[in-house]
């Protein structure tokens, strides 16, 4: 447990490229930055020379993708470590800081139900997606509409992990995160004659993408009537 008042080391973790929520679909850089951080109760903490540093960082991977090697120590306050992306799943990074006197990071937790204090390692949690979501349609009410009618597409998507953020054509706004859109529906260009395609892609959380998937129409000029004098 960290001694009241202390500087203690704390440390941030950037990624490269950046997690979405805790998702990723490739292999991901993490770069962990440790500072020397002065506590709420100490208005007058060391400083200068009379500070301490950050000596080293420790950590340890647990789960599906394991960076090579699997734990180690960066010398220094600063440092980074490659995690492939080989498996879909949960990986799980533990880290600490340690300074140049002895003083190792850690998070404490009061709990209040039985008055007790504990101590733990800081997390960063991250999960891998590898499969592009599913689109199903598109369907049309008609596929041989005359101009100027109007037709209806009909589709969704799904995503069985990290979930479906974007399902429909072109200019579609984002959705979700979820795992099933259920039935959408778009209104169908026929304001002009000719044969056209109506397509739906798709994008999860993690960045997979699907599609196009899509289906052809033909847009009829339409008959006029002359009516004789």
């Amino acid at each position: 447990i960290p001694v009241e008042g202390v500087l203690q080391p704390n440390t941030s973790i950037s990624s490269s490229p950046p997690l979405n929520q805790g998702w990723i679909n490739g292999p991901v850089t993490l770069t962990f930055n440790s500072t020397e951080l002065p506590p709420s109760n100490n208005p007058n903490p060391p400083t200068g020379q009379l500070a301490p540093t950050v000596a080293s960082i420790s950590y340890q991977a647990t789960g599906a993708n394991i960076p090579s090697p699997a734990s180690g120590t960066i010398t220094g306050s600063t440092g980074a470590i490659a995690i492939p992306a080989t498996v879909e799943g949960t990986t799980t990074i533990t880290y600490h800081a340690l300074d140049s006197v002895g003083t190792l990071e850690s998070i404490t937790t009061n709990n209040s139900a039985d008055s007790t204090v504990s101590s733990s390692f800081p997390t960063l949690t991250f999960n891998v997606d590898l499969t592009p979501p599913a689109i199903s349609g598109p369907t049309l009410t008609t596929t041989t509409p005359t101009l100027g009618q109007s037709v209806t597409a009909s589709y969704s998507c799904s995503d069985g992990s990290s979930g479906v953020v974007f399902c429909g054509p072109t200019g579609s706004s984002n959705i979700g995160p979820t795992g099933n859109t259920g039935t959408l529906a778009s209104a169908v260009n026929t304001s002009a004659p000719g044969t056209f395609t109506f397509a739906v892609n798709a994008r999860d959380l993690a960045g997979n993408t699907a599609g196009p998937s899509s289906v052809q129409y033909t847009v009829a000029q339409g008959t006029t009537s002359t009516t004789l004098a």
